[in-house]
């Protein structure tokens, strides 16, 4: 969420706020609503079995472009595997 102070309040939250700094609250939060992941991983099987007609598969379909290959990075003094994909939406869908 995006928060700005009008001019009219500026007067109450000067002694908080600086000019151009960045604040950040983190508020934890559960909402099943909204997927914790950006991607849900689901059986290939189960995605031919739909149509065309379903709008959850056009973005789904052509996401993954490239595999980058394996990168290893230190997280809390333990080394840590990566695979690293490139995922692009603009490219555009084609329908065999």
């Amino acid at each position: 969420m995006h928060a700005s102070v009008g001019k009219d309040l500026i007067s109450m939250f000067e002694s908080f706020i600086l000019e151009g700094a960045v604040y950040t609250t983190v508020l934890p939060s559960f909402c099943d609503a909204i997927p914790l992941y950006g991607i849900k991983l689901v059986l290939f099987r189960k995605i031919m079995g739909y149509s065309s007609q379903h709008p959850f598969l056009v973005d789904d379909v052509r996401v993954m472009i490239c595999v980058e290959g394996e990168r290893k990075y230190v997280k809390d003094d333990k080394l840590i595997d990566m695979l690293v994909i490139h995922i692009d939406f603009s490219m555009p869908l084609l329908y065999p």
